[in-house]
């Protein structure tokens, strides 16, 4: 279904969308640069979460995906996990424009091949900032922080701190610089651009 769902999306689509309005704006963010997850690596994150870590053991929840490109993430996690919504939030308009279309072809491809319960999965695209937008609701999280610099993640960390006791947070490269989260585990596995570790974080109970 994933193969199916991406088949008009390839990743030299959001590469080029990317990077043209980067270079357009002059924007030399290095955070800001586009790279694609291997949906059998994160399929295989989420299913240790839910049989390993006790996660996500019944259907529900809020998925967020921390700049979330073209969508895919969001959409693998949708297929992975009963989500009520999964949410995610893009800067570049480019990206969030494809996002939309990518939403739409969930709707028209997916949406008729699932349960019941899958289809009615609630699917949000945010176009803005989320260093400064409110995700406290979120069940999960997942940032594609391969090219994230120190000073993005300490403020993804802040406000990852304000999220609930028990929530999962899933990073590449790097980890969350916060003592109020615990890394349960860290893999490598590969992606679009190459091997990248996978950091699989929980919020510590003794931070409620």
């Amino acid at each position: 279904l994933y193969d199916l769902l991406i088949s008009d999306f390839p990743t030299k689509r959001g590469k080029a969308s990317s990077t043209f309005e980067r270079l357009s704006k002059n924007d030399r963010r290095m955070t800001l640069v586009y790279g694609e997850i291997s949906f059998n690596s994160f399929a295989f994150t989420m299913e240790k979460i839910k049989n390993q870590y006790g996660g996500l053991s019944k259907p529900g929840g809020i998925f967020y995906d921390i700049g979330h490109g073209t969508g895919k993430p969001a959409m693998a996690a949708a297929l992975c996990h009963d989500f009520d919504e999964v949410k995610g939030i893009e800067i570049l308009n480019g990206l969030y424009d494809i996002s939309l279309a990518l939403k739409q072809a969930w709707n028209d491809v997916v949406t008729p091949l699932v349960p019941e319960r899958k289809a009615n999965t609630k699917i949000t695209f945010i176009h803005g900032d989320a260093t400064v937008l409110d995700w406290s609701d979120a069940t999960c999280c997942f940032a594609n922080s391969t090219c994230f610099d120190d000073d993005l993640m300490k403020i993804l960390a802040l406000k990852a701190d304000a999220l609930p006791t028990g929530t999962f947070f899933i990073t590449f490269t790097k980890r969350l610089p916060s003592e109020k989260w615990e890394v349960l585990e860290q893999e490598s596995h590969p992606q679009s651009w190459g091997p990248a570790t996978i950091y699989i974080h929980q919020k510590r109970p003794s931070y409620a």
